[in-house]
């Protein structure tokens, strides 16, 4: 006996596939007019006159012979369709962007999807809850990197190996997607703190940050605070515009540098706060 020859074909797997659930579909109608005959048969021996017991009861076995010979091609037919369960559904992943501090979800932060070859392929957005989720991804390996962090957070820096070997089994940096967490840190706040010399806390105290691209301007209240929230890195210069009633206000300019790695520096020390003193302006009775 000769060997078979199986010459290559150059039907893609997805053309593969259709074809065999369309020939699945094919025998499913087949076997619903085999059915269908086979019912109809069954009436038309009932509706004879001189029909016998003898000769029904053949009939019934026939009739029962051919369904469960159509039971067992639909058992083997539900097997095959089983066989492209994985491939007729998309693999998706999911993993969950968090605050650093807080470890709340954090909606907005974009990520991609790069190939070997470092090209881009899919982008996905963390919903409100952080959940970030990737859909119909092909089997292979990937990494994934942050494109754009939640307003108000650093970037959260690093290129994570992804790999994707089946529906169930698709890995960030070696453990389970679904047990991965991307975390970012917010921005810093600035403090400023107002106070006499005897170190009281004063009210009143204007104070402006001009930065980049926006100029800000605070007011400390009674326990002689003022926080300029989630400042974005870059370069700033702190000034005190107005003093307390009563002070003489503090004229020197201070730099503040917030860093984009994190961190914040105030007349180069790093600090997230600083504080200013008032003087009381001398009056008469204080040379008397």
């Amino acid at each position: 006996m000769s060997i078979p020859i199986i010459e290559s074909s150059e039907i893609q797997r997805e053309q593969s596939v259709t074809d065999i659930i369309l020939s699945v579909a094919l025998e499913q109608t087949a076997l619903s007019h085999i059915l269908n005959a086979e019912g109809e048969k069954l009436q038309a021996f009932i509706a004879m006159p001189d029909i016998t017991a003898a000769q029904l009861l053949a009939v019934n076995r026939s009739v029962k012979s051919m369904v469960d010979a159509v039971s067992k091609l639909e058992t083997h037919l539900h097997s095959k369709l089983n066989l492209f369960e994985t491939v007729l559904q998309p693999i998706s992943f999911s993993f969950l962007k968090l605050d650093t501090s807080t470890g709340r979800g954090l909606g907005g932060a974009v990520f991609a999807l790069l190939d070997l070859e470092g090209e881009q392929i899919a982008t996905a957005t963390s919903r409100p809850d952080g959940r970030v989720t990737f859909f119909n991804v092909d089997k292979g390996n990937y990494t994934l990197t942050e494109l754009q962090a939640p307003t108000g957070y650093y970037y959260g820096l690093g290129m994570f190996p992804v790999q994707v070997i089946s529906r169930n089994n698709i890995t960030i940096i070696g453990q389970p997607a679904a047990d991965f967490r991307a975390y970012n840190t917010p921005y810093s706040d600035l403090t400023v703190l107002k106070v006499d010399d005897v170190g009281q806390p004063l009210a009143g105290g204007v104070f402006q940050l001009v930065g980049p691209d926006s100029t800000l301007t605070l007011t400390t209240g009674t326990d002689g605070t003022a926080v300029f929230p989630r400042l974005e890195p870059g370069t700033y210069e702190l000034t005190e515009t107005q003093p307390p009633s009563g002070f003489q206000g503090d004229t020197t300019p201070h730099t503040v540098e917030v860093q984009y790695g994190g961190g914040m520096l105030i007349d180069d020390v790093e600090a997230t706060s600083l504080t200013v003193t008032n003087t009381p302006i001398a009056t008469v009775a204080d040379f008397e």
